[in-house]
């Protein structure tokens, strides 16, 4: 009994470091891109030299986060209040969407519809930073001041841009048992803005990629199932993207022409896919799989993001540079956030 006690908290701890790693590393690596988004190579060339950026250029001392972990913070919010609420699936489903509803008040400085009730995650001045503009996507900042909830049944758009992807990491968290779901609400959670199933299914991808690493499998061996995954569902544009980057990999870091294959990750099956490819490049070293993710001439802070929460889940929070979690803005939330997600999922 006391054996059996013991490994479950080493397990408990394990998932604890790697939840931590994949939401504080995406937040580093979407602030490093960030910082070169709409920025062309020559552009970061000429500002950062050869190596082009790899460390973070702090703004009155902090490490300022994109929208990306604006947005992921606002996906595992609404995914614990549904389930301190016992919501069903659907009702899980909602409350992100209400979540989200939160993050648009906040942008727009508007005041928060009274069926929102409070937003609970602005208590102080440092988590009011949830409420400036970090070049948020306008697909979501559109979709969301429709006042409709897009869905199957509620197409919004026809966007499969990657605003989607870069806030799915939290579904794959508290679907990790399950793969399936982990891929169904990283598609769901995804089409309440972006409605091109390249659009969603790209969320679903990373969700389930996210949930098999935390199952304890190697970051090729998740790639590899869930691409076996999509071609099972039918989804074989997204498959075939994530093959593409398997491929790339495959030639090296050294490859000259790995974006003109892999794109600029503006959209969701581009983003994700730059991201696997630099997460297969460099699977033990965190650092170097980021700052290949970001240094490209498109869209960094996604890449960098998603980039971050897949090598991050892999490796777990020690394989964090300390320097990188000094002065990461709103950290604190994230602790907590993975914190109360571990604890909701053993």
């Amino acid at each position: 009994m006391e054996c059996t006690k013991q490994l479950n908290k080493a397990h408990s701890q394990t998932m604890l470091s790697r939840v931590r790693g994949c939401f504080l590393a995406g937040a580093y690596s979407g602030a490093l891109g960030y910082g070169v988004e709409f920025s062309d190579d020559s552009m970061i060339r000429s500002k950062y030299g050869k190596d082009r950026i790899t460390e973070m250029d702090r703004i009155g001392g902090v490490v300022e986060v994109s929208d990306d972990t604006q947005m992921d913070i606002y996906t595992a919010q609404g995914i614990i209040h549904a389930a301190e609420k016992n919501c069903d699936y659907e009702g899980m489903v909602k409350e992100i969407y209400h979540s989200y509803l939160r993050w648009y008040c906040g942008q727009r400085h508007k005041q928060l519809p009274s069926e929102l009730g409070e937003d609970d995650l602005i208590t102080d001045e440092e988590s009011k930073r949830l409420q400036q503009s970090r070049a948020p996507g306008i697909t979501c900042l559109t979709a969301l001041a429709s006042g409709r909830m897009g869905c199957p049944d509620c197409i919004l758009n026809d966007s499969k841009g990657c605003g989607g992807v870069m806030r799915a990491a939290p579904a794959g968290v508290y679907y990790y048992k399950e793969p399936e779901k982990a891929y169904q609400l990283g598609c769901d959670l995804a089409f309440i803005t972006h409605c091109h199933p390249l659009g969603y299914q790209s969320a679903g991808a990373l969700a389930m990629i996210i949930a098999f690493i935390l199952q304890g499998l190697a970051i090729d061996e998740s790639v590899n199932r869930v691409i076996a995954f999509l071609h099972e569902k039918g989804c074989k544009e997204m498959a075939d993207c994530l093959q593409n980057a398997v491929n790339v990999a495959a030639k090296g870091p050294e490859y000259a022409n790995a974006f003109s294959s892999l794109g600029q990750g503006w959209v969701g099956e581009e983003a994700v896919a730059i991201a696997v490819w630099a997460a297969l490049l460099y699977p033990k070293d965190l650092k170097s799989a980021v700052v290949k993710a970001v240094n490209h001439s498109g869209d960094s802070d996604s890449t960098g993001a998603v980039c971050g929460y897949i090598v991050g889940a892999a490796l777990g929070e020690e394989a964090i540079p300390k320097e990188w979690l000094e002065h990461l803005e709103l950290k604190s939330i994230l602790v907590s956030q993975a914190e109360k997600l571990v604890s909701l999922v053993q």
